[in-house]
């Protein structure tokens, strides 16, 4: 990577840079005359989403799930995204390609998810297929993404110490060149061939017939008649979520006071349990021994004993003496299940549990 040189040229056009949303720096370069390119990216603007595909999915250095036990809620599923850029010198490449880059921390990995490319002819390009995850490389521009993404807290320390300092050097150590803050992609491409390419004039760009131009604008229009009727779409389905989101808040806020009541030892077992659907009981439990109807609620009875009790009979002269040598653990546990929230079917709504041989392990078994 080739970024840091010309420093005064770089100062006055970061003086000049408009004010707009996002902070983008330089990440990476080609250097090859008359074919080359710069990678840039948003350093300032990571959006996190949950991937709930990840659900599971094993992470690198951490002890495996184990099996009989559901995987915890939203673990390890967080991706970050990035926005990235790359402006080309070749007339026979797109004058600049906009990457969206998905990184999975956790498992450090990542994927491109989405490219469009910009052409000279004034084509336009989108390719939605992605590449599917892979392994950070050792360096490169997909590396410096990864740090972007996933190391915030040193971009964030190098962005203050930057800023006191009045240097770049805490940033360019973590390989980014900051450039300015843009939010369209035109001035990052005037910027490159400004700053960077001064010795190289850009391939012309070809003018539109008359008849390309009103094809583009039938495209348009056919796009914002599909893009109202998505929007409507979404706005249904927003409405749906909000809602479903709202019953499941007010239904895990009607039934916590049953766990929290409990004692401390019984809220650390039972606690994260609240709520669990009538499949993700009977996959950690098993089977109950006995199911009842309580009014509207389900009773899921599970039960277990434990008998070594044996009558010892001693014979002495005075006469027999008869005592009793063992123990008798029992234990009893209900789940109480109900309807209720934004997930169909039975949820654990309370519990009840009496005895003294209170395993898993044991429970619905009789030995003796």
């Amino acid at each position: 990577m080739r970024i840091a040189f010309a420093p005064i040229m770089m100062l006055a056009a970061l003086q000049s840079a408009p004010a707009q949303a996002g902070e983008w720096a330089m990440i990476d370069s080609v250097e090859t005359k008359g074919d080359r390119s710069i990678y840039f990216a948003d350093y300032s603007d990571v959006a996190l989403r949950t991937d709930v595909s990840l659900t599971g999915v094993p992470v690198p250095g951490k002890p495996p799930q184990q099996d009989d036990l559901p995987p915890a809620p939203f673990e390890n599923t967080e991706v970050a995204f990035v926005e990235v850029m790359q402006v080309f010198e070749s007339a026979l490449k797109p004058r600049y390609s906009n990457y969206r880059v998905a990184a999975d921390c956790a498992r450090h990995r990542m994927q491109i998810v989405t490219v469009d490319s910009i052409f000279r002819d004034h084509r336009k390009e989108y390719s939605r297929q992605g590449t599917g995850w892979f392994d950070v490389p050792p360096d490169g521009w997909l590396s410096r993404v990864n740090t972007i993404a996933c190391d915030r807290q040193a971009i964030v320390a190098a962005t203050e110490k930057a800023a006191r300092d009045k240097s770049y050097d805490p940033m360019v150590d973590l390989g980014l060149l900051p450039i300015g803050n843009f939010a369209l992609s035109s001035p990052l491409e005037e910027l490159t061939w400004s700053t960077f390419w001064t010795d190289a004039t850009p391939p012309p760009l070809r003018q539109q017939s008359e008849e390309e131009i009103r094809a583009v604008k039938q495209r348009v229009d056919e796009m914002l008649v599909i893009l109202r009727g998505q929007l409507d779409g979404y706005i249904a389905m927003g409405e749906l979520a909000l809602a479903d989101q709202t019953g499941e808040r007010d239904f895990m806020a009607r039934i916590r006071p049953n766990f929290r009541g409990k004692t401390r030892l019984q809220q650390a077992i039972f606690g994260s349990m609240a709520g669990w659907t009538e499949a993700e009981v009977i996959k950690f439990w098993g089977r109950p021994a006995a199911v009842r109807q309580v009014g509207t609620t389900k009773a899921f009875d599970y039960e277990s004993s434990y008998d070594t009790r044996q009558l010892i009979v001693q014979q002495l002269k005075t006469g027999n003496v008869e005592y009793e040598v063992g123990d008798f653990e029992y234990c009893a546990l209900t789940l109480f299940m109900a309807p209720g929230g934004s997930k169909p079917g039975l949820r654990l709504v309370d519990f009840a549990i009496s005895g003294d041989n209170c395993r898993r392990a044991t429970l619905n078994q009789i030995g003796r």
